[in-house]
């Protein structure tokens, strides 16, 4: 798992995002406020063509719009919301928390990888 220096400043700029959300001291506006999907998000002429092609998500994961990551259980967390999405209660908090830590992993395992390259 090899990222280019771009796709992790945008991982990194990412986990801030969620820092922030998880200290309450910001909100989650989707692909508005998320640096990897203002740089890979495409939504295409309709859902079948949005895509994320680039996006170190789902070159781990395997499947786009973060799709089988935790971000999910955030807006399930927050579904009686409108955007932008805030921590309000422990479902959000524990929501926010996780996409944090899955975010975070991602990066270590993108630094811890780079440090051992051959």
């Amino acid at each position: 798992m090899l990222y280019t220096k771009r796709q992790t400043d945008l991982l990194r700029e990412s986990i801030g995002k969620w820092v922030h959300i998880v200290c309450s001291t910001g909100d989650d506006e989707g692909t508005e406020n998320c640096a990897l999907c203002r740089e890979y998000y495409d939504e295409g002429p309709n859902i079948s063509d949005s895509g994320c092609k680039g996006c170190p998500i789902l070159e781990y994961i395997g499947e786009g719009e973060c799709e089988r990551t935790p971000y999910w259980d955030w807006v399930k967390a927050n579904s009686e919301m409108t955007m932008p999405y805030e921590n309000v209660n422990d479902e959000t908090m524990d929501a926010a928390k996780k996409e944090l830590k899955f975010l975070e992993d991602l990066y270590n395992k993108t630094i811890l990888f780079r440090k051992f390259e051959v």
